[in-house]
């Protein structure tokens, strides 16, 4: 008997310290990561305004290239929408809810699966000097489902991750 009792006191402190850690962090995240390319925003435009184009250098395709990808509406600019749905990638729809040739692409996702959630992305293009500087940013609401994984995993980390390899194929795509 008092074995079993130190198991759930043992239990109920490692729940409470994971709920206590998930209490402390923010209640809306961002994930924001840069690149320099060498091409004008002009040339970069259509392939982040582009949801077919899009999937030359989406890291998520590279990812998971047999996952399930259907178009609607129109095929780039605001009302533009791809919906995916994959093993690894999970289900999701995302819109673009803001155009702003050629600097500016806001789009909204919403996820599905493996968890619901709506966040949204910028992508955001500044000439300098013969180049672009290119800004992917995502933001939105931390759920306590949200709150609760990042006691385990560094979710800035990974999607940072997957931002820099999709900028680089973006890159690599543009540049040739």
């Amino acid at each position: 008997m008092n074995v079993l009792l130190i198991v759930v006191a043992v239990i109920v402190a490692v729940v409470g310290a994971v709920l206590v850690l998930a209490a402390q962090q923010p209640d809306e995240f961002r994930v924001t990561r840069s690149a320099v390319i060498k091409a004008s925003p002009q040339e970069i435009f259509p392939y982040i305004n582009d949801v077919k184009l899009n999937h030359e250098w989406s890291p998520w395709v590279d990812m998971e290239p047999e996952a399930k990808y259907e178009f609607e509406g129109p095929q780039a600019g605001e009302g533009a929408v791809v919906r995916w749905s994959g093993k690894k990638s999970g289900q999701g729809t995302a819109t673009i809810v803001e155009s702003r040739a050629p600097e500016f692409v806001q789009t909204r996702l919403d996820f599905i699966k493996p968890m619901q959630s709506t966040s949204t992305t910028e992508i955001s293009l500044e000439p300098q000097s013969g180049q672009t500087n290119v800004t992917w940013s995502m933001y939105g609401a931390n759920t306590f489902m949200a709150k609760v994984m990042s006691v385990f995993m560094n979710c800035e980390k990974m999607v940072g991750g997957q931002f820099e390899q999709g900028l680089n194929n973006l890159k690599k795509t543009v540049e040739g």
